[in-house]
């Protein structure tokens, strides 16, 4: 008896993973905007208030075009390019 359930058993483990990893990509939120500041060093999400607001010359900031688009697909944005304050700015549109 064992050993018929054995494959029942990782027949469903099977599918209880698959379905994890379907729910876990869908739980990324793909729409909007994404602000990151710094995302060749040091990135960090900052909030849009933040991006819009501070100036250029208050902190150190690198933003390449590539390196923001690199950055942006990864997390799974179609694109990617640096404001006038040097954040990187994902996009869906």
């Amino acid at each position: 008896m064992a050993i018929k359930t054995f494959p029942l058993l990782l027949a469903v483990l099977a599918v209880l993973l698959v379905a994890h990893t379907v729910s876990s990509e869908e739980d990324i939120d793909r729409s909007g905007l994404l602000f990151i500041e710094n995302p060749d060093t040091n990135p960090e999400i900052i909030s849009p208030a933040r991006a819009l607001l501070d100036s250029p010359t208050s902190r150190r900031r690198v933003c390449t075009a590539a390196m923001c688009q690199r950055v942006c697909r990864a997390l799974y944005y179609r694109f990617g390019r640096c404001n006038i304050n040097r954040i990187c700015v994902c996009s869906n549109f």
